[in-house]
C-alpha cells in the first residue's frame, strides 16, 4: 500500500522525541488529516468533489481508512457538504486509527520509556527516519520559497497547504519565516479545486472547534 497523504500528514506531526504527535499540535490535527483522508480518496476514485458536496463514486478499496470517506458519502440520502464530511472523519478516532496503520506497515514502533526518568510509558519511534526527515525538507523547501515553485512534486505541495491550518509551519519553517510560509501555504491551496474546497472545510472544522459553547439567553 502507497503511503497516504494523511499518515505522511501525521509522520510531519510526529515527535520522535516525546515518541507522540507534538503536543501543542496534536489537537489541531484531527481536521487536517481528515482533509488529507479525503483527498486520498478523491485520489483513489472513491469519492469526488461536486461544488461544495461529496459524492460517492466508486467502490471500496479494501484498505479500512482510506474507505472511510466512502462511507460518510454513503451514510445519508443526500451526499454531505466537504464541510460535514471533514467534521465526521475528524470525529472518530481518526488519529488512532492512522497512527495504527503507521504501525501495521512498519513507519512507527511501539517501545517503552520512563517519563521523567521514573514512570514507565508507551511510545511511539519513527521507524523511517530518513524518509521522513526528506519529507519534512521537501515541505520546508516549499513553505521557504518566495512563491509557488513551479515543477514542485503536487503530493509536498499538498502536504504543504494541510500544514497552514493546524499551524505545522510552526513544526516546520524558522520563527522569522512563519507568516511568509502560512501566506504560501494558502495560495498553494487556491491553486487546485479540490484541494482548495478541503482546505476550507479544515480551516471551518478548526473554528468550530475553538469556538467557546454559547451561553443560555441573557448571560451575556
Amino acid at each position: 500500500m502507497r503511503p497516504l497523504l494523511a499518515t505522511d500528514l501525521m509522520l510531519l506531526a510526529w515527535s520522535d522525541a516525546e515518541g507522540m504527535l507534538y503536543s501543542d499540535h496534536a489537537d489541531k490535527l484531527d481536521a487536517a488529516v481528515a482533509g488529507a483522508l479525503l483527498l486520498d480518496s478523491i485520489d483513489e476514485g472513491l469519492v469526488a468533489v461536486e461544488g461544495k458536496r461529496l459524492r460517492p463514486v466508486g467502490g471500496r478499496s479494501g484498505e479500512a481508512l482510506l474507505d472511510r470517506p466512502l462511507e460518510v458519502a454513503e451514510r445519508r440520502g443526500r451526499p454531505p457538504t466537504v464541510d460535514a464530511a471533514v467534521k465526521a472523519l475528524a470525529g472518530v478516532g481518526l488519529l488512532r486509527d492512522a497512527e495504527a496503520l503507521l504501525l501495521e506497515v512498519g513507519a512507527l514502533a511501539s517501545e517503552r520509556r520512563k517519563l521523567l526518568g521514573v514512570i514507565p510509558v508507551s511510545s511511539r519511534r519513527l521507524v523511517e527516519r530518513s524518509r521522513v526527515h526528506a519529507l519534512r525538507e521537501a515541505v520546508r523547501d516549499v513553505l521557504l520559497a518566495d512563491d509557488v515553485p513551479s515543477g514542485a512534486d503536487g503530493r509536498i505541495l499538498r502536504l504543504a497547504a494541510l500544514a497552514g491550518p493546524p499551524r505545522l509551519v510552526d513544526v516546520l519553517v524558522p520563527r522569522g519565516r512563519r507568516s511568509s510560509a502560512r501566506r504560501l501555504a494558502t495560495r498553494i491551496a487556491a491553486a487546485d479545486q479540490a484541494l482548495s474546497t478541503v482546505v476550507a472545510a479544515v480551516n471551518e472544522a478548526l473554528t468550530v472547534q475553538v469556538m467557546p459553547p454559547a451561553g443560555p439567553p441573557g448571560s451575556d
